[in-house]
């Protein structure tokens, strides 16, 4: 038997059924499908700003936002192999693009396909809440979802944990518990009337402070810099609540003793209809 002549056969029936990646190499052909395809995503783009968008969900009709970016792009169909490649080529660009700034993928498109910004941008170096709201519903749009994430901010702040736990109930609630809520007030002791302390470091004691030495190096950096300084802890001696009232009142130290109170049950239940 001639092994040799039959791997070659065997070899040669094999390769006519594997599938070979073409490459192809006419710049003019691949420079016009990519302007097709440009054509087509920045038209697909302006869709799915405008609300035009749709898909299926559960049944249901929803519309498409800017969240929902990297799905219609991944469902977006091409004619031909060239096509379906640069479409794949956007589609990682965009992805890898939200993956560094979430959000970043729209201008990512717009930026590939000749799309300038016309509109005035006022540049402001602080971020406001309001802010934060208008960002977060022009991705997802003003419905239930942007309902439910507008709650969170409000009452929980931005930097809140958010656990879901699913339920047949036709209604879900969402349970909000404050991150940086701290309940208690100035030691009796201190007479300095502030409801806001800007620019301030904080300091946290599990326990009480009872002598002005278990805090001196603090109390001198501090004093040297003129900064701002509160110290929450279970509670302050009266020696060293005196020691840094007088201070504060002439004016050599600002370092305010909270005094913390026992935590309570302090969670908030919102309830959202589950649409059917």
């Amino acid at each position: 038997m001639n092994l040799q002549k039959n791997s070659q056969k065997y070899l040669q029936n094999d390769l006519q059924n594997y599938p070979f990646s073409r490459i192809e190499s006419d710049s003019f052909l691949l420079a016009r499908k990519s302007a097709r395809v440009l054509k087509e995503l920045k038209k697909l783009n302006y869709n799915l700003e405008s609300g035009n968008i749709s898909f299926n969900y559960g049944g249901r009709l929803i519309r498409a936002t800017r969240s929902d970016m990297i799905r219609v792009i991944s469902e977006w169909s091409q004619n031909d192999d060239i096509a379906l490649t640069i479409r794949n080529i956007i589609l990682n660009g965009i992805i890898t693009s939200e993956s560094v700034s979430p959000g970043s993928g729209l201008a990512y498109i717009k930026r590939i396909t000749g799309v300038k910004e016309t509109q005035i941008q006022n540049i402001s170096f602080r971020s406001e809440i309001n802010d934060i709201k208008k960002i977060v519903k022009e991705n997802i749009g003003n419905g239930i979802c942007f309902q439910i994430v507008r709650s969170i901010i409000d009452k929980a702040g931005i930097h809140s944990t958010l656990e879901i736990a699913s339920s047949t109930d036709a209604y879900f609630s969402i349970v909000i518990e404050p991150s940086f809520s701290i309940s208690g007030e100035f030691h009796e002791l201190f007479s300095a009337n502030r409801k806001k302390i800007e620019s301030s470091s904080t300091l946290f004691i599990d326990g009480i402070i009872e002598s002005m030495g278990e805090i001196d190096r603090i109390l001198q950096d501090f004093s040297q810099h003129k900064r701002n300084l509160v110290i929450f802890a279970r509670g302050f001696s009266p020696d060293v609540a005196h020691t840094l009232n007088k201070n504060f009142l002439e004016n050599r130290l600002n370092v305010y003793p909270f005094v913390i109170k026992e935590k309570e049950d302090s969670s908030i239940t919102k309830k959202f209809e589950n649409p059917k």
